[in-house]
């Protein structure tokens, strides 16, 4: 990599040693976020609404931290490109999910609610 290639990614590591979450989609049952769950490392989790993503992709109650057991913690702290990318792939579904709702939907696609 090249001078100005290195300190663009200096940069972005300096911001992204800051960044606690990123919000990633809003899914009709709350917004999903991936968030930093240690200050000195890089495991994050994906949370929507009180619940967790787990590893085998569906939602689970998250119970206050001294109620969870390591096993909780091995299946919904992800590493921040494991995370992220799970995060988009759920979005995706979602966005998917949405659009063929409204393919299927016998009166055509909506432009606006139904009231």
């Amino acid at each position: 990599m090249n001078d100005d290639g290195d300190r663009y990614v200096v940069a972005a590591r300096a911001v992204l040693s800051r960044v606690t979450a990123f919000a990633v989609d809003h899914d009709g049952l709350g917004t999903v976020t991936v968030e930093r769950t240690d200050a000195s490392g890089d495991r994050w989790a994906i949370r929507r609404s009180g619940e967790v993503l787990n590893r085998v992709g569906t939602w689970e109650y998250e119970p206050l931290p001294s109620s969870r057991a390591p096993a909780f913690y091995r299946r919904t702290r992800f590493e921040l490109v494991a995370a992220l990318h799970r995060a988009v792939a759920h979005a995706l579904a979602h966005s998917v999910a949405l659009v063929r709702g409204l393919e299927n939907d016998e009166d055509g696609p909506r432009t606006e609610e139904r009231t």
